[in-house]
């Protein structure tokens, strides 16, 4: 399955780390990385840090980047 970023929005990568701490990172925007307790907490807190990346971006006067990230979902047998 793949799934692309529509038009003013981005693709989050979330996932568990080796300690058991919920990350999340947005790889269109180099730097936009944030975490949480749990899986929802991390998704509302990527969701804030992204916002707040854009926001500095936008002060800043640079150009907001398009989503280039697609994401390919793979199953492998274990």
């Amino acid at each position: 399955m793949l799934m692309v970023s529509q038009p003013g929005s981005w693709q989050a990568i979330v996932y568990q780390d080796e300690d058991g701490a919920w990350c999340a990172e947005v790889p269109a925007l180099p730097g936009c990385f944030s975490a949480g307790d749990t899986r929802n907490e991390a998704i509302r807190n990527i969701k804030e840090a992204a916002q707040l990346w854009l926001e500095a971006q936008r002060d800043l006067g640079r150009r907001v980047p398009e989503s280039d990230t697609t994401v390919e979902v793979i199953r492998i047998s274990a």
